[in-house]
């Protein structure tokens, strides 16, 4: 069963889904061309995830906000933490 222990591998010192279909918002957004964020949160993680790398973003956001947000919860807390985010690191 995806999830599972033996189907985890560890990438930039985190440990992540096996990147199946389904195992992750994140991607399942830009590794499989799913679309399961409203659209603005999607290009604000792409942007994140463009500058700080997968890394900076399993650092900055967590699974359970990601979850939330690609199930519809909390999305306005989300697309004012991901602003605040971009804002911080704008150069």
């Amino acid at each position: 069963m995806a999830g599972e222990a033996g189907d985890l591998q560890k990438a930039g010192g985190y440990t992540v889904p096996n990147g199946k279909p389904g195992d992750h918002p994140l991607t399942d957004t830009f590794v499989h061309g799913f679309h399961p964020f409203p659209s603005d949160i999607e290009q604000m993680l792409g942007k994140l995830l463009r500058r700080e790398g997968y890394d900076g973003v399993y650092e900055a956001i967590s699974d359970a906000e990601c979850t939330d947000w690609a199930a519809g919860v909390a999305i306005e807390e989300g697309r004012v933490k991901l602003r605040r985010l971009l804002d911080e690191i704008s150069y």
